[in-house]
C-alpha cells in the first residue's frame, strides 16, 4: 500500500520546473481557448467602457441604482486619496470577507458553468467584461 500510494516530497525546485516549464507547456496547448476567453474579456470591457462613456446613465443597467448614485460622491473622494478612511477596521474585514466570497461564487459558477455547454461560463465573462469596462 505505501509503495503505490505514497506522495512524493515537495522540493522547492517543482515550484520553479513548474513555473519555467510545465505552465509555459500548457498554455501552448490550450492557446486557442486561452486566447478565446481573452478575447470576450476585452471586447466586452471596450463595449463596456464606450457604453458608459457616451451614455453615463448607462451604469443603470448593471449596477444597483444605490450604487449609482453613490459614483459621484466616491469620484470627489478618490481625486484626493485612495482607499477608505472613513471606514472602520470591522467594515474593512466584512468587505474584504465579502468580496473573497463573492470572487469565489464567480470563479465557482463559471467552473460549474462547464456542464451546461458553457453558456453560464460566458454570461459569468460578459457581465465581468462589461463591469470593468
Amino acid at each position: 500500500y505505501g509503495q503505490v500510494y505514497r506522495s512524493r516530497r515537495f522540493r522547492i525546485g517543482d515550484l520553479w520546473t513548474f513555473i519555467a516549464v510545465d505552465f509555459p507547456r500548457l498554455l501552448r496547448f490550450c492557446w486557442k481557448y486561452v486566447g478565446l476567453a481573452s478575447a470576450i474579456m476585452v471586447i466586452c470591457g471596450i463595449l463596456g467602457w464606450e457604453m458608459n462613456r457616451r451614455d453615463p446613465g448607462g451604469a443603470f443597467y448593471m449596477l444597483p441604482p444605490q450604487m449609482v448614485k453613490q459614483i459621484p460622491a466616491m469620484r470627489a473622494n478618490w481625486k484626493d486619496r485612495t482607499g477608505h478612511p472613513n471606514m472602520s477596521v470591522s467594515d474593512m474585514s466584512n468587505l474584504s470577507s465579502f468580496l473573497m466570497t463573492h470572487n469565489i461564487g464567480i470563479g465557482l459558477s463559471a467552473f460549474a458553468g462547464g456542464v451546461l455547454l458553457g453558456l453560464p461560463t460566458l454570461y459569468v465573462m460578459v457581465q465581468t467584461g462589461f463591469m470593468v469596462g
